[in-house]
């Protein structure tokens, strides 16, 4: 129920952010507002610790009883199959609850990059704000896969909340969101590793927000359909990336292996 509940109050604490701008590019200049990328880092952010929080205990707590029926037939892929069908199903709810809720009744984008610049606006204003969530979903999705991993990694359950407060903390840091990370080496070559600097790429190149910072761009937000795409596909590729690390650790919580050791 926690799991749930945690994108509603994720999303009154969206609602907190002042302005009534929105998402709507338009509006935030003609207000001098800087709230669509202020919402756009709640939303990720969020969307990183709902999914890290998810799965961080998901492995550590059951290992004993992984490692039991690992040893009468249990096969690892199963097992992984088994929880990142359930946790991706949970984190896409929730990562849906939290980028709609997050904005409702706000102004949504002015506008889709995926649809054509001749659809009917009220289809851009919608896709757009599809587009925006799907952002939210990806970082959610990423970051439980994460959770997971940490999760197989660690021995006891208790550590696991340090790490998760780490991990968020390093997304906040590493999405671009709160201040620059372009063109500052290490920490932009840092920020490809992270889901939440790719996920944020997506919904800063869906609502423009390199047009609230003139002078301070980064070009993966220019808006256009491209952008988006590539960002969407880096997010993809971390999560394969991770799932095989995943399925390597779980390998090596094979009892039998550590027996023939």
């Amino acid at each position: 129920m926690f799991l749930l509940a945690l994108p509603l109050l994720l999303s009154l604490f969206a609602h907190a952010v002042p302005g009534n701008a929105g998402l709507s590019l338009a509006k935030a200049i003609e207000e001098r507002s800087t709230q669509p990328s202020q919402l756009l880092v709640l939303l990720i952010i969020g969307g990183a610790l709902m999914g890290c929080a998810a799965s961080i205990r998901e492995i550590v707590k059951e290992q004993a009883i992984y490692r039991r029926e690992h040893g009468i037939g249990l096969s690892a892929s199963a097992y992984l199959a088994s929880k990142l069908v359930v946790l991706t199903a949970l984190t896409t709810i929730q990562g849906l609850i939290l980028g709609f809720l997050g904005t409702l009744f706000l102004p949504p984008p002015d506008s889709s990059v995926l649809l054509p610049q001749h659809a009917d606006e009220t289809q851009q204003h919608l896709v757009g704000a599809v587009e925006v969530a799907v952002a939210v979903v990806a970082v959610t999705v990423v970051s439980m896969i994460i959770g997971l991993l940490i999760s197989a990694l660690i021995g006891n359950a208790d550590r696991g909340m340090p790490l998760l407060v780490l991990v968020v903390m390093a997304q906040l840091v590493l999405c671009g969101g709160m201040f620059a990370v372009n063109g500052r080496p290490p920490l932009e070559q840092l920020a490809w590793l992270s889901p939440s600097r790719w996920a944020y790429a997506m919904a800063a190149a869906t609502v423009g927000v390199n047009f609230l910072h003139p002078g301070a761009e980064d070009p993966l937000w220019d808006h256009d359909r491209g952008h988006w795409l590539t960002a969407a596909g880096m997010c993809a590729a971390l999560a394969v990336v991770l799932v095989l690390l995943l399925a390597v650790r779980l390998k090596r919580l094979d009892p039998q292996r550590k027996g023939r050791k």
